[in-house]
């Protein structure tokens, strides 16, 4: 579409790979967290 910006749409994406490893990141950081702050 013109005007889009096309990298936010790719982020949107289920399959984009970005947005899983950013998944795996938080998934993998989130029990740690939750640790150290109790």
């Amino acid at each position: 579409l013109p005007g889009c910006d096309t990298q936010l749409w790719l982020l949107t994406r289920p399959g984009c790979r970005a947005l899983r490893s950013v998944q795996t990141l938080f998934d993998e950081l989130t029990p740690r967290l939750r640790n150290a702050l109790i």
